[in-house]
């Protein structure tokens, strides 16, 4: 049963870019040579970002401590991402035992397996944002002057207030975004470049493989739809989902015709439009609701970790040679065993804190102890429902969009 603040359409929508992740990695071939991949891998991990970065509100990574964000992420990623990367470290170089060496077990954090990187690359996006945003707030500090009812000593109406917060997070985001951007578009040419001359360094590739900066302008746009979500009519939502069909029709020609400036131009324009009707959609909770789906984007990072554990057993432990057909039967096989077992041991809490980064569920013990406990306190005023009606609209309405997707896990 979802909480009032938890958007049941943010998790649908996890849950089905998590399913397009496991689909992605499990197909054989480049980008290039198949055409399910080259789809999948043009807008599922730029809208995952931009997921992410909208379940981050702005003031809370401007405002709150560092010793804060170390306690918010630690156990929830980065422990879940030091133990994925044990688990993947044993079953790459278990058949091969010369290969446990210091310098390959440090190798395995400096550049993680495979699609670990994602949790690099979101906790340089969050420090890199909290950066940007501070910085922002400085420049806009140094070079605003003081406001002239301020000045004559009056006070500022709350209605006045509210105006000038909205004003300098504007400002703010301007300043962001722009900054996203140019970080987007250089990471992007300097990997183009770097990968079509074949020629780098270890650092080169490091930097490429672990913080794929040209995804960060995403997590930015996530960000601030957050504070700033669209709400069009009817009419304008209907002509941005054309708008969106038409940039993904252009973008599946290019598979065809490839041509690299193009590519980059609509692949960008498609997915800025998709994750804007994506987040209007996810405003109006006007997506169908998936269960199972919503069951794995609650516990995203889980499946993410772990389920690519059935490809690398399978391709470490098992030789089919020229049939094809026994290989995707026992990574389909395994990676369904996968499921289940992760689904599994998400509802028992020491793995479900410790390895998935999720909190745990209260048993039914701790339930009836609080309820017996709860006879000896004393009396405590319960509002009826007309009095928390009366509370609700006498309550300032808040700008902030704080009742979306508030307190969210990754």
């Amino acid at each position: 049963m979802y909480s009032k603040r938890r958007n049941p359409n943010l998790d649908l929508v996890k849950g089905a870019l998590i399913l397009l992740v496991i689909i992605g990695h499990l197909l054989p071939g480049t980008i290039r040579d198949s055409f399910p991949r080259y789809m999948i891998y043009g807008f599922h991990m730029p809208l995952f970002f931009a997921v992410c970065g909208y379940l981050i509100k702005r003031e809370k990574l401007q405002y709150s401590s560092a010793s804060d964000l170390i306690k918010k992420y630690v156990p929830r990623v980065v422990i879940p991402w030091l133990i994925a990367v044990q688990i993947y470290f044993v079953l790459e170089n278990i058949t091969s035992p010369e290969s446990f060496t210091l310098e390959n077990y440090i190798n395995a954090y400096l550049c993680p397996y495979y699609h670990l990187w994602f949790v690099i690359a979101f906790l340089v996006f969050i420090i890199l944002t909290r950066l940007l945003i501070k910085a922002g707030s400085a420049l806009l500090l140094s070079g605003r002057s003081a406001d002239p009812s301020i000045i004559r000593g009056k006070s500022v109406s709350p209605v006045r207030h509210s105006q000038i917060k909205r004003k300098e997070a504007v400002l703010i985001w301007v300043f962001v975004l722009s900054a996203a951007f140019i970080i987007s578009v250089v990471f992007r040419v300097y990997n183009e470049r770097t990968y079509a001359t074949g020629v780098y360094t270890q650092t080169e590739y490091a930097i490429m493989h672990d913080f794929h900066m040209f995804y960060y302008f995403y997590f930015a746009f996530g960000m601030f739809l957050r504070e700033f979500a669209p709400r069009p009519t009817v009419i304008v939502h209907k002509f941005l989902k054309a708008c969106t069909l038409i940039a993904f029709l252009t973008y599946a020609i290019l598979f065809f015709f490839p041509n690299s400036t193009l590519e980059i131009i609509t692949s960008s324009a498609f997915n800025i439009l998709l994750v804007s009707c994506v987040v209007i959609a996810c405003n109006r909770n006007s997506l169908p609701r998936k269960r199972m789906l919503e069951k794995i984007g609650k516990n995203s990072l889980a499946y993410y970790l772990y389920i690519q554990v059935a490809k690398t057993i399978t391709v470490h432990f098992f030789t089919f040679g020229e049939a094809p057909f026994l290989y995707w039967c026992t990574v389909i096989i395994l990676s369904f065993m996968m499921f289940v077992l992760i689904s599994a041991l998400s509802g028992i809490n020491a793995f479900r804190v410790i390895a998935f980064g999720m909190k745990p569920v209260k048993t039914s013990e701790s339930t009836d102890t609080k309820d017996t406990s709860s006879e000896c306190q004393p009396y405590q005023f319960s509002p009826t429902a007309a009095q928390h009606q009366f509370f609700r609209n006498v309550r300032m309405p808040l700008s902030d969009g704080r009742s979306v997707g508030e307190g969210q896990a990754f």
